[in-house]
């Protein structure tokens, strides 16, 4: 993917995976989840935000039409490795050493939320 095509739709994948925890019902079906809070407290946190926007360039950093299953397995293999990187180790050691509510969360949260991005980033490519 194009750097242009990637800083343009970045800001869109970003929010809406945010807000997919926010609005989504099965995340705050017995009351707000504390996945729900780390989600409005990471709005805000412009490390979280600049350090996702990192690693999800490495990640498409690569020619990627999606419509060739060689650029899937790619994508998907890059996703997977970068899920158990060192980089999002320490993102979320960061983020526990913030003020963000439930710590002991945090890993899952980031989980969670990278499978949402690229759902949110596939979406937002196929409408770019």
């Amino acid at each position: 993917m194009k750097k242009e095509t990637y800083e343009k739709i970045f800001s869109d994948t970003f929010q809406d995976a945010l807000h997919d925890f926010t609005k989504n019902p099965i995340h705050n079906i017995f009351g707000k989840s504390p996945i729900s809070y780390i989600a409005d407290f990471c709005e805000s946190d412009e490390f979280f935000k600049e350090h996702i926007r990192v690693v999800f360039s490495e990640l498409t950093d690569f020619p990627c039409t999606m419509v060739v299953c060689d650029d899937r397995e790619t994508l998907y293999t890059k996703f997977h490795s970068m899920r158990l990187s060192e980089q999002i180790d320490n993102l979320v050691e960061e983020m526990k050493k913030k003020e963000t509510p439930h710590p002991d969360e945090m890993n899952n949260f980031v989980q969670v939320f990278l499978l949402s991005m690229v759902q949110c980033l596939l979406e937002n490519m196929s409408k770019s």
